[in-house]
């Protein structure tokens, strides 16, 4: 994968599963293709970040992450914790308000916006909370909401 954050996803295999819904992902190539084959959902506030992962073949929807019904819950969240802490934590409040079962929720964040210190905003909504790989200036966060 190309970029920084992204490495630590090259770390952890792990979080990809086919049902997982990917939050705010940057435009990446390597990401791209790392997760073709699997039927990921992803979930975009910028639209050239939405109009690149559609353009690669992915289903790609554009806002706040929308329906999470019954039969489209997620199991796994791959969350892009961004720049802005204030539209940071209402994401992840509002993620955690449409689960209705335990979900494996998987933060990635710049420690310039914040990674280091995700501890009490995840703690928030999620249990089980730990940093588990930190590189390039990046953290990995895991949680249970």
């Amino acid at each position: 994968m190309q970029l920084d954050i992204n490495q630590l996803l090259v770390r952890n295999p792990q979080i990809f599963k086919d049902d997982t819904l990917i939050v705010y992902p940057p435009v990446d190539r390597g990401l791209a293709q790392e997760i073709k084959s699997l039927s990921c959902q992803l979930q975009n506030n910028d639209s050239r970040n939405h109009e690149f992962y559609q353009q690669q073949g992915l289903n790609s929807d554009f806002g706040l992450p929308g329906d999470c019904s019954a039969d489209n819950k997620p199991h796994n969240i791959l969350f892009y914790w961004p720049k802005s802490k204030p539209f940071a934590l209402s994401t992840l409040h509002w993620l955690a308000s449409q689960i209705d079962a335990p979900t494996d929720i998987w933060v990635l964040a710049a420690n310039d916006a914040g990674g280091k210190s995700l501890n009490n905003p995840l703690s928030s909504v999620a249990d089980q909370v730990n940093k588990t790989d930190v590189a390039r200036k990046c953290s990995l966060w895991f949680g249970k909401l």
